[in-house]
């Protein structure tokens, strides 16, 4: 017969790590990712504002805010929710 090798990844990314480059906001997942914000509450993916680094672990956004509203989404459709204090 024919085998198949199935990956299935059921985690939510993780911030592996997160800082300040001036007026940077600098994330880092601990996978590849797609990852959008909002500096206003909660919202839906796919109506945040985009960060740089599509399907990457290092993402960017400008640093104009003191709180933000963080989602990132795998390949697999995992999404992971922070809400981040600057």
């Amino acid at each position: 017969g024919t085998q198949f090798n199935v990956a299935v990844d059921t985690f939510t990314p993780l911030i592996a790590q997160i800082y300040t480059e001036g007026t940077i906001l600098v994330l880092i997942t601990n996978e590849p990712t797609t990852c959008e914000y909002s500096t206003t509450g909660s919202f839906n993916f796919g109506s945040g504002i985009q960060m740089t680094g599509l399907n990457q672990e290092r993402h960017e956004a400008s640093l104009d805010s003191s709180i933000y509203y963080i989602k990132c989404r795998d390949s697999f459709n995992n999404l992971g929710s922070f809400t981040v204090y600057t």
